[in-house]
């Protein structure tokens, strides 16, 4: 008896989600090829569909738990015509993207689950720059010998504050320069070091060496790092380059260009947490694969962007929560009840 070969659109349909994406990948640009190119669109399709399905019960249960969205009306943005124009004409110019990666614009769109809960993710809300300043002038020594405060209005404040700033910048070279011809630290110097480490501790930055006295980074709660896929934003397709300048004579060997072209998806976790951070998630093109790595992040599951996702939904959304002590179990068996896999 004969063998019915069956399309990997059917084995995936039966439950073969691992393995026929496993398979899929493993053909490299020879996915491409027909009749198994049109069996692999359709599977990616299948599976994007159901990515969207579970983005959709992620923000509603969301919302019911009271979960607050940095960016409320772009939770889930649908694809639109320009976007499909777009990927159109970045495939036909820059070469092709992973079939996975084309079909989540396709059929999902863009996703956005940026924002704060007490047990799900924290994001940190921005420094009131112009009150750390003038705290900072207020608690450091040396007030009484003339520091200023910003005039008020914003950008008289602004304005104020870096006029303050270059003055201390000027008075700390100068003292440098005495301290080592003298062999003391003059008075000024300590106070203007002193403002230096008071306003970075209020705007939660760090100064000196790693490891040092220095002020502590930015604190958070959880770093969640939450699901987040941009759809290609730039009409002008030199925004996508990855390195360097073809043209340019004094871009170093590093710097050159590569051919390749950096499509970024999403900040990094720290960068999602409103904390300064690392560089943002990408996918390299021209890609012909069926899947691709996503750059940047390091975690076993980003071999492949389907991998990203399908431990971001492991995760309700959150994968970054794999790393707490304390992961919001109630929280999530709320949020993964049901999903679809892929």
């Amino acid at each position: 008896m004969t063998s019915v070969h069956r399309s990997y659109l059917d084995r995936y349909r039966a439950g073969e989600h691992v393995a026929v994406w496993e398979e899929l990948v493993a053909l490299g640009g020879d996915v491409r090829r027909e009749p198994v190119y049109s069996d692999a669109r359709a599977v990616a399709r299948e599976t994007m569909t159901r990515v969207r399905h579970n983005v959709a019960l992620l923000a509603a249960r969301l919302r019911e738990m009271d979960f607050r969205f940095v960016y409320p009306d772009e939770v889930i943005v649908p694809p639109d015509a320009r976007l499909v124009a777009r990927l159109d004409r970045m495939e036909a110019e820059l070469g092709p993207m992973p079939i996975a990666v084309r079909a989540f614009f396709e059929h999902v769109g863009s996703v956005n689950l940026m924002g704060s809960h007490p047990r799900l993710g924290h994001y940190a809300a921005a420094p009131d720059v112009q009150r750390a300043f003038r705290d900072a002038a207020a608690s450091a020594a040396g007030q009484a010998a003339g520091a200023t405060t910003p005039p008020p209005g914003a950008l008289g404040g602004i304005m104020g504050m870096m006029q303050e700033m270059m003055r201390r910048m000027r008075e700390a070279q100068e003292d440098v320069t005495r301290a080592g011809a003298e062999g003391r630290v003059p008075d000024r110097l300590r106070a203007n070091s002193a403002f230096a480490e008071a306003l970075a501790g209020s705007l939660g930055l760090q100064i000196g060496p790693p490891g040092g006295s220095a002020a502590p980074t930015a604190r958070h709660d959880v770093v969640s790092d939450p699901l987040v896929v941009e759809a290609p934003p730039y009409d002008e397709l030199e925004e996508y380059r990855e390195l360097g300048d073809p043209d340019d004579p004094n871009a170093r060997d590093d710097e050159g260009w590569t051919g390749r072209y950096r499509l970024e998806i999403a900040p990094d976790a720290l960068h999602k947490a409103n904390i300064s951070g690392g560089s943002p998630y990408a996918i390299a093109i021209p890609d012909p694969g069926a899947d691709a790595p996503v750059l940047e992040l390091d975690a076993p599951y980003a071999r492949t962007f389907v991998g990203y996702l399908r431990e971001c939904f492991r995760w309700g959304g959150f994968p970054g929560l794999a790393d707490e002590p304390d992961p919001p179990t109630a929280e999530l068996a709320r949020l993964t009840e049901g999903l679809l896999p892929f």
